[in-house]
C-alpha cells in the first residue's frame, strides 16, 4: 500500500506537471508565430540582419518595384500556405495630450490579419478595422491599440493621437489617428506596448509606397514550414530581379519558424529552464519510488529465506517480486494517472491565472490565462513512467536479498 500511494502521488505530480510545461510551449509558440514571427517569414536580405533596428529602405517591394503584391501572387498558389498576411513595423513615439510614451506599432492588412487573430475575441472595447480601409478616402486615421497601452497614456475611444515615426527617407514625419478601439491578448508585455493600424496608413506615414517591411506566412501543418519555404524559395529564384546586385544575395529571405533566431532562442532558453525543471522533478518522483520499494523487500527479508527455504530458487525469488513490483507499479500508476489526469484535464479547461501565480512578473510572451496541455499520450506515458520505474527497482533489491541463505534470511529481523 505505501509503495502503491508513492507511486501514485509521484505521477500524479509529474503528469501535472508535464500538462503545465507543455501548456506554456503550446502558449509561447502560439503567440510568438502570430504576433511576431509567423510560421514563415519573408523579409528583404538587408532588413532582416539588421531586424532589430528596422531598416525601413530594405522593404518587400517585389523584384523591381511592383509591391509586395507581386509577391503573394507566387506565394498563395503554394501548397500548405493558408494565410499570408503584409506588415509594416515601426517604432514610433505615441503624442496624447502632453503624454509621449515609445511604442511599437503594426501596419497590417485588415482582412488577412483577421486570418491570423481572432480580433472579435480580442477587442475589449470598440470595433476592428474595415476590411476597405482606404486613408485617402476616410474621414480618420483609425488606431486599435492595447488596452493598457491606452490606460497608461488616458486614451479613450475617440481621441486623437499623434504619431511620430522616421521614415524610410530617413526623416521625421507625423500624423495624427483616431482611437476606434482597444484590444487585450491577455499579455501584458503586448498589451502594454502594441498597436495596430491599416498598413495604407503606415506606408503613407513613413513613405512606403507599395512596399512592407515583411510578409508573415501561416501553413496548415507547422512541421511542414521548412519544405514550404524551401518550395517558395525555390519559385522566388525564377524570377527576374531575384538576387541583389552582387548576384548572389538572394533579394528575399525565406525562413520558416524552426530557423527564426529570435524564436529559436526564446525556445530554447525556455526548453532549457522548463527540462531542467522537469529533470529534477522526475529523480525526486524516482527516488521516492526506489526507496518506497527497496524497503518494502529488504524487511521482508524472513519472507525470502522462507520461501527459500520452502524449494524456490533465486530466480524464481527475484520474478515474484519483481512481478509483485509490476502489479503495485500498475495500481499505483493507474491511481497517479487518473487523479492527475482529472487535475490536467480541470485546468485545461478553466486555465491557470499567470498573473496571479507570480504577482505580475511573467515577462515571456504567453497569455496571463495558461492552459496547460491535456492528451491520451500524456496519461500514457505518465503511467508508464511509473510502472517502468517501480519495475526496475525491484529487481535490484530483490536479486540480492535472493542470493543470500535461507537459513541466515530467517534468523533476519
Amino acid at each position: 500500500m505505501l509503495s502503491a500511494i508513492a507511486i501514485s502521488i509521484a505521477v500524479m505530480v509529474v503528469l501535472v506537471m508535464r500538462g503545465y510545461i507543455g501548456g506554456m510551449m503550446d502558449s509561447l509558440f502560439d503567440s510568438l508565430t502570430r504576433i511576431e514571427t509567423g510560421h514563415i517569414k519573408i523579409a528583404h536580405s538587408e532588413y532582416y540582419d539588421k531586424e532589430d533596428m528596422m531598416p525601413l529602405e530594405y522593404m518587400v517591394d517585389g523584384f523591381k518595384g511592383e509591391g509586395y503584391k507581386q509577391l503573394l501572387d507566387i506565394i498563395e498558389p503554394v501548397d500548405g500556405v493558408s494565410v499570408a498576411a503584409p506588415r509594416i513595423k515601426l517604432g514610433v513615439l505615441l503624442s496624447f495630450q502632453g503624454k509621449s510614451r515609445s511604442a511599437m506599432g503594426i501596419g497590417i492588412d485588415p482582412k488577412a490579419e483577421s486570418m491570423i487573430t481572432s480580433f472579435d475575441k480580442i477587442m475589449v472595447e470598440g470595433e476592428y478595422f474595415g476590411y476597405d480601409e482606404n486613408p485617402a478616402s476616410a474621414p480618420k486615421y483609425p488606431i486599435i491599440m492595447g488596452a493598457a497601452l491606452a490606460e497608461k497614456l488616458g486614451i479613450e475611444l475617440e481621441d486623437k493621437l499623434t504619431i511620430l515615426a522616421r521614415t524610410a527617407y530617413d526623416s521625421l514625419k507625423g500624423m495624427t489617428f483616431t482611437v476606434t478601439g482597444k484590444f487585450s491578448y491577455g499579455i501584458s508585455m503586448m498589451d502594454s506596448k502594441l498597436f495596430y493600424i491599416p498598413i495604407r496608413s503606415a506606408a503613407r506615414l513613413l513613405e512606403m509606397g507599395n512596399g512592407a517591411s515583411e510578409l508573415i506566412l501561416m501553413i496548415d501543418k507547422i512541421e511542414d514550414a521548412e519544405k514550404v519555404a524551401d518550395e517558395i524559395n525555390s519559385r522566388f529564384q525564377q524570377q527576374e530581379g531575384a538576387y541583389l546586385k552582387d548576384g548572389s544575395t538572394p533579394r528575399y529571405v525565406v525562413v520558416p519558424w524552426q530557423r527564426q533566431e529570435s524564436l529559436f532562442t526564446m525556445f530554447s532558453m525556455v526548453t532549457s529552464v522548463y527540462n531542467f525543471v522537469f529533470l529534477g522533478l522526475l529523480v525526486l518522483a524516482s527516488t521516492v519510488i526506489i526507496n518506497t520499494t527497496m524497503m518494502v523487500i529488504y524487511e521482508r527479508t524472513r519472507e525470502i529465506g522462507t520461501i527459500g527455504a520452502l524449494g524456490m530458487t533465486g530466480g524464481q525469488i527475484v520474478l515474484l517480486f519483481v512481478l509483485e513490483a509490476i502489479i503495485i507499479g500498475a495500481i499505483g500508476s493507474f491511481i497517479g494517472t487518473i487523479a492527475g489526469g482529472g487535475i490536467d484535464f480541470l485546468l485545461s479547461r478553466v486555465g491557470i491565472n499567470l498573473n496571479a501565480l507570480t504577482g505580475g512578473s511573467v515577462d515571456f510572451a504567453v497569455t496571463d490565462i495558461m492552459y496547460p496541455r491535456f492528451g491520451l499520450s500524456l496519461l500514457f506515458w505518465s503511467f508508464l513512467f511509473g510502472l517502468i520505474v517501480a519495475s526496475a527497482v525491484a529487481y535490484i533489491p530483490a536479486r540480492r536479498s535472493a542470493k543470500v541463505e535461507p537459513a541466515e534470511a530467517l534468523r533476519a529481523v
